[in-house]
């Protein structure tokens, strides 16, 4: 099941000025249910690969439930541009620059023929549901994703050894509990939510402390050493959030209360260039020994990789909290019927409590519509009440008007309720006024001071 909204138009559903998908996640049910699946390919040296199952079952019938879905990824590539592929380096440059370097330095440059970089993930679904009464239902599930990728990039002006390679780790884990109540008139739900991400990076070379240098070249750039912004990267973060929404049904009105609170606890750590960055205006100064520029950044403590890297030094708390209220008031219902050649008329929508066609589209019979014999569409127009209020042939729809604001903030506008009658006939246009502000990323803050 999938919902989606094209504008906050849902107080509850905050924080964001573009788009929103909400995606229900399959569940267990009373039958044991699953699937395997595959993929696989290799063509051109590109080899991908791809795993999974599912299953679904019940622990106890008509009262707990539990569902999984395991994934495997890989993918393997080759690096174009090597010194046998039209490269900024061809093959002699290349061994004598690691011969040089392992003979004056002894540090291994790496491949510099054909090279393959790689990305994989493993990701793990698990979600449990129980029906603890007919009031009350409570859902626990967990989605966990560890991957890893990594990163040696060539072009036509710049070349890079295999020591620059390093790779990219991802661990993504995310567990949620929601109780969902309901009584009466009235029902609410309860969302407690644990985000937990660590991504770092590991250089792959010999030496990590070896520097990036840089080789003009032909119009190009050599590249040796260790990824300048892969030697010190190291981020975590977790996230707690409390989310309670109740909504009660008094009349016309559908009323919300609600709070959405998120605690962030990061620890940042990245140090750009600590192994150093060297540049030289050519081979032959390389050779020379003559530097044109140096540029690093060093520890005031300690300069210690292990302890900057175990220990990030940005560390901080970010705290969200939001309360809000919402009142929908339902002012009649909307019916839009297709009216076929031989004057049949079949309805196909109706919408009702403020026309919201997302959550009350009653179905649509295929068998009786014909789109190449129908002649146009018929509107039906009720109050509150139930008393029909017009009907017409031919209705312009609903407009939307979006209106740039300052920054990171806009103004979404909508015509309010409004009827306007001439004689049977009708326009009606729906909607609201109000105002949607972005958060900032926070890693966006941390680097903008």
């Amino acid at each position: 099941d999938i919902q989606v909204y094209v504008a906050p138009f849902d107080v509850k559903i905050g924080n964001f000025l573009g788009g929103s998908i909400n995606a229900i996640t399959r569940s267990g049910t009373n039958k044991v249910e699953g699937s395997i699946y595959g993929f696989g390919r290799n063509n051109y040296n590109i080899k991908d690969g791809q795993t999974g199952f599912r299953i679904g079952f019940p622990i106890i019938k008509d009262k707990v439930f539990f569902f999984t879905s395991e994934e495997i990824t890989k993918r393997t590539e080759p690096v174009l541009y090597g010194v046998n592929s039209n490269g900024l380096v061809v093959d002699s440059v290349a061994k004598q620059i690691s011969d040089f370097v392992r003979t004056k330095y002894n540090y291994n440059v790496g491949d510099y023929d054909s090279y393959s970089i790689y990305s994989k993930s493993k990701k793990f679904f698990n979600r449990v549901d129980w029906n603890i009464n007919d009031n009350n239902q409570l859902t626990i599930r967990n989605n966990t994703t560890i991957s890893e990728a990594t990163n040696l990039e060539r072009d036509a002006a710049n070349f890079r050894f295999g020591s620059m390679d390093f790779r990219q780790n991802n661990r993504q884990s995310s567990t949620v509990a929601e109780l969902r109540s309901h009584k009466g008139k009235g029902s609410n739900s309860l969302i407690l939510g644990l985000t937990d991400i660590h991504d770092y990076r590991t250089p792959l070379s010999e030496r990590i402390s070896f520097p990036q240098t840089e080789i003009a070249y032909n119009g190009g750039t050599i590249f040796i050493g260790n990824e300048r912004e892969a030697t010190i990267f190291n981020l975590r973060q977790k996230t707690y959030e409390f989310t309670d929404n109740y909504n009660i049904q008094l009349g016309k009105h559908s009323l919300l209360f609600g709070t959405h609170n998120e605690f962030y606890k990061i620890q940042y750590g990245f140090v750009n260039s600590w192994n150093g960055r060297i540049s030289y205006k050519s081979l032959s100064d390389f050779y020379a020994g003559q530097v044109n520029r140096v540029r690093g950044f060093y520890g005031y403590e300690t300069n210690d990789r292990d302890s900057l890297f175990n220990n990030p030094y940005a560390k901080f708390d970010i705290n969200l909290y939001s309360v809000y209220a919402q009142d929908e008031i339902t002012l009649g219902k909307l019916k839009l019927s297709v009216v076929n050649s031989d004057m049949s008329v079949v309805d196909i929508i109706t919408v009702d409590n403020s026309f919201d066609f997302t959550n009350d589209i009653t179905g649509m019979d295929t068998q009786d519509v014909n789109p190449k014999e129908s002649i146009g569409l018929k509107f039906t127009l009720y109050s509150a009440s139930g008393q029909l209020v017009g009907q017409e042939d031919s209705f312009n729809g609903y407009q939307l008007k979006a209106t740039p604001a300052v920054a990171r903030q806009r103004m979404i506008t909508l015509p309010l309720e409004n009827y306007d009658y001439v004689g049977d006939k009708f326009n009606m246009r729906v909607g609201y006024d109000g105002m949607a502000a972005e958060k900032l990323a926070a890693l966006e803050q941390i680097e903008n001071g």
